[in-house]
């Protein structure tokens, strides 16, 4: 070995030479170019893939249930307002703790139109998310605005979904994986 190279290694820990190897495995796994579409031979992301998936999934579960408690503030009084705006938070919390983690499966994924509709879905995930929050904020403080908040989580619900469903259909058809399917909701 080169005493370049092993001065580069050392210098960037076992992490870096961890995550050069990958790269350098993604890079000579490489892709076959079809006139059409890309088609992976080797895919070492599809873990990352299917993690992403199910963490997205759970994301948008949790926002779900967060907008129904607070669909039910309407029903209740004092305390009980109170308790459901609390699970809504709990729930957003926890979304967005997992929201985290799914993006950062997906920085260096290939081939890159998987990347880019797993940004977008993320994008659209963000956006609910973001919905969410001031809907529950709209509750606490008893905005007037309180319904646009709910109708516009409900359209960002809707989008959300969606750029998951496209992204699952894209991945499948791309990895050659109908299991990838069975990650909807």
């Amino acid at each position: 070995m080169d005493l370049g190279l092993v001065t580069t290694l050392g210098a960037i820990g076992a992490g870096g030479v961890a995550l050069l190897a990958k790269i350098l495995h993604r890079r000579r796994s490489g892709l076959q170019q079809g006139p059409e579409q890309e088609v992976l031979v080797d895919y070492p992301d599809h873990d990352d893939l299917i993690s992403y998936a199910q963490n997205y999934r759970g994301c948008l579960t949790n926002l779900r249930k967060a907008y129904i408690e607070i669909t039910l503030v309407d029903d209740e009084t004092g305390e009980e307002i109170s308790e459901l705006l609390a699970n809504a938070r709990r729930l957003w919390d926890e979304s967005s703790e997992g929201l985290k983690k799914s993006d950062s499966a997906m920085l260096l994924q290939r081939p890159e139109t998987v990347r880019e509709m797993a940004t977008e879905a993320s994008s659209k995930l963000s956006d609910y998310s973001i919905a969410i929050h001031r809907a529950i904020d709209s509750i606490a403080i008893r905005e007037t605005s309180r319904e646009n908040h709910m109708q516009a989580a409900k359209e960002m619900y809707i989008l959300a979904y969606r750029a998951y469903l496209d992204f699952l259909y894209v991945a499948a058809e791309i990895y050659g994986d109908d299991e990838i399917l069975r990650l909807q909701i």
